[in-house]
């Protein structure tokens, strides 16, 4: 087999494995703080609430970090350092006794970050065609969001049979075997000759500085926030149109229907981009996500309403990769895994603000407006979009 075939089937895997690995637990926290780990009813919202958002936060601070030490001592580390804290990190969840060790675990899971961006960094890495590496980092996003789809899935089901505390007993050892495998298997991607320098090694400031990555990171702060903003009133949201007895599963379902429509258009959306650019993919993902939330506004079937959840899936899961893309064309090798990183805070960061903003919006003005104020972000970014492919349009005709 093609060694670049080999390394890129590992890293397919790593993907897969650790996203699924992600959310394997995740829905079902509230059940292990309370019936395993003894959570007061009253200190269980406190709890959840921090176990869920203290991962998030450490990423946002840690991923840069990580990624200029992946860019300057190698990939494979970083693939093998996220294996082997997420590792330590499901131990500890495993063996916790009380709410706060698991919020700790929690939190030393949060510096198991860096896992996407030393991907997209290694994929990029392994051929110097812009074209089949775009297409790569589609497929990274398809398998990454086909993991965090089927994850809560394949918990719930351990979770039944076997418990919540079992099922993290079944993911660090199926972690430790992916560490294991990729300490082995796994190769340094190549070092190209117009690479090899430690000169065009870059200090992660001037990767903040850069304006193409600044605007990168503000689109997907955007776009990871509007995502973010539906999860706290889907299920009333949900409830109010639908005389269904369960909403929490319903609105589940439908949650997942844009992941789902994620993992098939992302492939797509490379393909697209490839030949007539991912400016363009991200403007008209954008202006679709926009009248997608527009149109779920004044909604009042449940069924149209699936079908809009499903468009909007359709069109946000290209931004994440187009940004991939851009910047994997933009950035050289040697300090591509710092800016990946970036990004990944970035979309952190819009993780941790969508469901403040969805908060506040709820408590003034009511669950509708919260799709009015996505919609209305989103068609703010796409004209950002829209203004810098007209000027880039005008440099072109007067060179």
């Amino acid at each position: 087999m093609d060694k670049a075939l080999f390394t890129l089937i590992l890293l397919y895997a790593n993907v897969f494995v650790i996203s699924a690995s992600n959310t394997l637990v995740l829905p079902f926290l509230p059940v292990y703080l309370k019936q395993d780990l003894g959570a007061e009813s009253s200190d269980l919202a406190l709890y959840t609430t921090l176990c869920y958002s203290i991962t998030f936060v450490v990423n946002i601070f840690i991923s840069p970090v990580w990624g200029h030490f992946a860019d300057k001592f190698g990939r494979k580390k970083m693939l093998i350092r996220v294996s082997f804290i997420l590792f330590l990190s499901y131990l500890c969840a495993y063996l916790a006794t009380s709410p706060l060790i698991l919020c700790i675990a929690r939190a030393v899971q949060g510096f198991a970050c860096g896992m996407m961006p030393a991907i997209m960094a290694f994929t990029s890495s392994l051929s110097t065609d812009h074209k089949k590496t775009q297409l790569r980092i589609g497929y990274v996003q398809s398998i990454n969001l086909l993991g965090t789809i089927i994850g809560p899935a394949v918990g719930g089901v351990m979770a039944e049979f076997f418990g919540v505390r079992e099922s993290y007993l079944c993911i660090f050892i199926l972690i430790a075997v992916v560490c294991l495998i990729n300490i082995l298997l796994l190769k340094e991607p190549p070092v190209h000759e117009h690479q090899n320098s430690i000169s065009e090694i870059l200090p992660l400031s001037e990767i903040l500085k850069d304006p193409i990555i600044v605007s990168l990171c503000c689109c997907i702060v955007v776009n990871s926030a509007v995502i973010m903003m539906v999860v706290p009133m889907l299920a009333d949201y949900v409830d109010s149109m639908t005389t269904f007895n369960e909403p929490l599963a319903l609105s589940g379902i439908i949650f997942s229907l844009s992941g789902i429509a994620g993992v098939l258009a992302a492939p797509l959306w490379s393909r697209f981009g490839s030949e007539k650019g991912f400016l363009k993919v991200l403007m008209l993902s954008t202006l679709g996500a926009a009248v997608a939330y527009m149109l779920q506004y004044q909604m009042s079937s449940i069924l149209m309403f699936s079908i809009m959840q499903f468009v909007f899936g359709l069109c946000i899961c290209a931004t994440i990769p187009a940004a991939n893309s851009i910047t994997a064309k933009h950035i050289n090798h040697q300090n591509q895994t710092k800016a990946f990183s970036v990004l990944y805070s970035a979309s952190q960061c819009g993780n941790i603000l969508g469901p403040v903003f969805s908060a506040v919006i709820i408590m003034l003005i009511g669950e509708r407006a919260v799709f009015a104020l996505a919609s209305a972000l989103l068609f703010t970014i796409f004209s950002y979009l829209f203004m810098v492919n007209r000027i880039r349009q005008n440099d072109k005709k007067a060179s």
